[in-house]
């Protein structure tokens, strides 16, 4: 009988902590002219047609132009944005992080340059152009 206990005390402690995220990160992919049929006027729909249907709770994307990060900022409503553009601020591809400020709080976030100097724009001494990573600690 103590057993049986036990075992229901710990089935509810797992059902009442447990908790379940969507985390979800996306190449969107540079803004290019060469792309041809893949531009991305011709393809941002359907990016935040996915973005919105899978509403995750964080986004991480990759090669996002300022206008890019924008565009779908200002489409996915009650998220904000973390992270900076590979050439400082609003400059260059970023690495950018979505999130929903009403499931999380930004406890820490900073983007940071892969080279030997990684507090300010800077590139490594093998990389042809300037390499960042953007974190957040929610």
């Amino acid at each position: 009988m103590k057993n049986y206990f036990i075992l229901l005390f710990l089935l509810f402690s797992l059902m009442v902590e447990s908790q379940n995220y969507k985390v979800m990160t996306y190449n969107i992919r540079l803004d290019v002219a060469s792309d041809g049929e893949n531009t991305w006027n011709l393809r941002k729909d359907h990016v935040a047609g996915l973005l919105q249907f899978y509403q995750p709770d964080i986004l991480g994307i990759q090669e996002g132009l300022p206008h890019q990060v924008h565009y779908l900022d200002s489409l996915l409503i009650g998220y904000q944005v973390i992270g900076q553009g590979r050439d400082g601020g609003k400059k260059g591809e970023q690495s950018a992080i979505f999130y929903n400020h009403q499931t999380f709080d930004v406890l820490e976030s900073d983007t940071f340059w892969l080279s030997e100097r990684p507090e300010k724009v800077s590139k490594g001494w093998d990389a042809q152009l300037n390499r960042i990573c953007t974190y957040g600690l929610f």
